[in-house]
């Protein structure tokens, strides 16, 4: 029923058809780039929240301090170690994390073409890493900023995302090919994603145990080579926790920081983005989702009644999922919330046919090995938002082999399952090309029209970005601009505190921030950094200046900083600092500057900014 490469791979040098093909893909792709590129340019991220964490751990760890010891991380130590040395070569600057994003977009993209090239044509491939680009890497999608492939909430997401997409083309490859490099190298990126975030690696895992039992079912197992092979990979992984075990112990750098997700504060988080919090909604947006996709099916089988003229079936094929994934989404009839929701049970479905396949012919086995592997990971990956699976959130770094899988299902499974005895083919491709199309082109309107609410220009010492700023009050954007402005005034040596979050405005300030922590949300004051913990921290090395920020924190519960935790560390606080000047109404960022340091060069600057034309909304206390 299906074959291991469904669509021949054209060989090097085979003809100038291939290569004509070949290179316009690559131009396709690179359009879409910088396409892309036109309309984000300096636009992503977020300067509060979990951004600035990541760019604050780089510089630290930049400057001799230690990961998981001095320095609070609750992800593995590939990202921050990576950036940490790019900051280290070439200045500690916004730039060097921008350039790294944008090197894995564009390698992400590749390798997500090849990896669909392995099961179907180059149209089916190509859509599938266009959808790619405007949909995850560059997709902007709610308020945040930080959901993008270029500067997300934590590059430990896009830098696992590409090596587990890696880990898994190679061994599609090796599972099709039996070469024993693709092997070597796909454990080379299971090690590599192992340093990333839990959720990929364990979705990697799953993919290399499924492998081994194939091959072994199939009696393709190389012991010498899979059994070392995996040996060394764990050695590997083993050897890089091992170290830091050794330099922080176990309950440093796994309670306190790679654990810290498991706490019981986080709980209510992880079900929300599961689904898990409102199943009723959850439902019923899968049950949406179910009946858009039943009309796309409808659509394309109905291009198969040959007494209906050609040129209306493939039209009503292609027209209906454009209509539905594009049209009303853009026109806002739909919402971005429903189109991926059937993904996971899509998926189920898909790997029961080929468990059924499997076991009734088993001379195919081999051939189907590699499609169970890919439907897999995708499955794996999609199980971390089972019942809320988006294109944002978790969604951007999460989905994107799942895009593969939705060019395969409507490029090559439904044709061959459902195209036999002589019924055309053409409107089921047809209808995976406009389904594609049409959700590229929402995501695009919605990304297109949220970038152009970042009109707040903030720029300091060690970088430059244009800051969500939607009309309207509170102008959050404008508010941290006029914050990094004034605080680039202070003298490099100044340490910040931002609380509940905010260290984005430190660093970008050219400043630095206290502690190692980046966050103080009641879910973060735990363990060794509860409130005792902190309160010793600020008796010991008091920073300079101290900015409260206002946030919404709902999603954490209805805590509040000061109020119903930290209670202690706050109240020192306000006894040892002074208020030195507040930006935005009702204080919506306040600065405290410790009693015995002169504010006198931010008063002056704040003075200044007040008598400029666009002067920023700040009010001296």
């Amino acid at each position: 029923m299906l074959e291991s490469t469904p669509t021949p791979l054209p060989q090097s040098g085979s003809g100038p058809g291939p290569t004509r093909a070949r290179l316009l893909v690559i131009g396709v792709l690179a359009a879409a780039f910088v396409h892309c590129l036109s309309f984000s340019w300096l636009k992503w991220g977020d300067i509060l929240v979990d951004c600035g964490r990541d760019l604050d751990v780089a510089r630290q760890l930049a400057e001799g301090r230690s990961l998981y010891s001095d320095v609070r991380y609750y992800y593995g130590p590939l990202a921050p170690c990576l950036n940490g040395s790019l900051f280290r070569i070439f200045g500690t600057h916004l730039n060097m994390v921008v350039a790294a994003g944008l090197v894995t977009t564009a390698l992400m993209c590749w390798v997500l073409y090849r990896l669909a090239r392995r099961f179907t044509g180059r149209t089916g491939s190509a859509a599938a890493a266009v959808a790619f680009l405007y949909i995850c890497a560059f997709g902007h999608l709610s308020a945040n900023g930080i959901f993008n492939f270029v500067l997300p909430y934590t590059p430990a997401a896009t830098y696992g995302a590409l090596t587990a997409a890696a880990c898994l083309y190679f061994l599609v490859r090796h599972a099709q090919k039996w070469r024993a490099s693709d092997f070597v190298l796909s454990l080379c990126f299971l090690a590599l994603t192992a340093l990333t975030k839990v959720e990929l690696l364990a979705a990697a895992l799953s993919l290399q145990a499924v492998f081994l039992a194939g091959a072994i079912w199939t009696r393709r197992a190389a012991w010498k080579l899979h059994g070392w092979g995996y040996a060394a990979a764990a050695a590997a992984i083993g050897a890089v926790y091992g170290c830091f075990l050794l330099r922080a112990g176990f309950s440093q750098v796994g309670r306190q920081n790679l654990f810290f997700s498991l706490d019981e504060q986080n709980h209510r988080f992880l079900l929300l983005n599961m689904g898990l919090l409102d199943v009723r909604a959850s439902l019923l947006y899968l049950l949406y989702s179910i009946l858009a996709a039943g009309a796309v099916f409808a659509a394309a089988f109905f291009s198969t009644w040959q007494r209906v003229p050609a040129a209306l079936r493939y039209v009503v094929a292609a027209g209906v999922p454009l209509t539905i994934y594009g049209v009303l989404i853009v026109a806002g009839v739909f919402s971005l919330e429903f189109p991926f929701r059937l993904l996971p049970l899509v998926s189920i479905g898909v790997l029961a046919v080929l468990g059924v396949e499997w076991f009734r012919r088993p001379e195919r086995r081999e051939a189907l090995l590699p499609h169970v592997l890919l439907w897999l990971f995708s499955l794996a990956c999609l199980s971390r938002m089972l019942l809320r699976t988006i294109s944002y959130h978790y969604g951007f770094f999460m989905l994107p082999v799942g895009l593969v899988t939705i060019a395969l299902l409507w490029f090559e499974y439904l044709p061959r399952w459902l195209c036999a005895r002589g019924r055309p083919s053409a409107g089921f491709r047809l209808a995976g090309l406009g389904l594609l199309l049409g959700l590229t082109w929402a995501h695009y309107d919605r990304s297109v029209f949220a970038y152009g609410l970042h009109t707040a220009e903030a720029s300091g010492p060690r970088g430059r970005l244009f800051l969500f700023n939607p009309p309207g009050r509170p102008q959050s954007g404008t508010y941290y601009a006029g914050a990094v402005r004034l605080l680039a005034e202070m003298p490099p040596a100044t340490r910040v505190l931002a609380a509940p979050q905010g260290v984005g405005l430190s660093f970008l300030s050219g400043l630095s921030s206290s502690f190692g922590l980046h966050g103080y949300i009641r879910p973060e004051l735990t363990g060794n950094y509860d409130d005792e913990h902190l309160l010793a921290l600020l008796k010991a090395a008091p920073p300079e200046l101290v900015i409260r920020t206002t946030c919404d924190l709902s999603d954490y519960g209805p805590h509040q900083f000061g109020r119903d935790y930290a209670v202690k560390s706050w109240g020192w606080i306000e006894a040892n600092y002074v208020h030195c000047l507040s930006i935005g109404p009702k204080g919506f960022l306040t600065i405290l500057n410790r009693k015995d340091v002169d504010p006198a060069p931010m008063l002056k600057k704040m003075a200044e900014l007040q008598r400029a034309p666009a002067a920023d909304p700040t009010q001296r206390r």
